[in-house]
C-alpha cells in the first residue's frame, strides 16, 4: 500500500481517529492552501504525528515505536548495516 494523503486519511477515517467533517475541511484547506491533509490536521490539533503513526502501524498490522520516548541503544542500532537500516527505515528494539 502506498501511503500518499488519501490512503493516510482514509486509515485515519476507517479508524476513528478523525471524522467525516474534519477530513473533509482537511481536504478542503489542503487543497486551497497547497498544504498535506496531515498537516491540516495536526496544526488544528485533530490529531498527532504519533496517533498518526500508530494508525498507520494498526492498519499495516505493525508495532509502532515512537523514536523520541523510546530510543534504542546504540548496540541495537548497530546490528543492522547502515545502509540497510537507512534504506528499509529499520532498528532493531528487541530481541527474543
Amino acid at each position: 500500500m502506498k501511503l500518499d494523503q488519501e490512503n493516510i486519511a482514509k486509515i485515519l477515517l476507517d479508524g476513528n481517529y478523525v471524522t467525516k467533517d474534519d477530513l473533509q475541511k482537511a481536504s478542503d484547506y489542503a487543497e486551497e492552501h497547497r498544504e498535506s491533509i496531515t498537516e491540516y490536521l495536526i496544526t488544528e490539533g485533530l490529531t498527532t504525528t504519533d496517533i498518526i503513526g500508530q494508525a498507520i502501524a494498526e492498519s499495516l498490522h505493525l508495532p509502532y515505536a515512537n523514536l523520541t520516548s523510546n530510543q534504542p541503544s546504540k548496540e541495537q542500532v548497530l546490528l543492522i548495516p547502515e545502509d540497510v537500516a537507512k534504506k528499509l527505515r529499520a532498528v532493531v528494539f528487541e530481541i527474543k
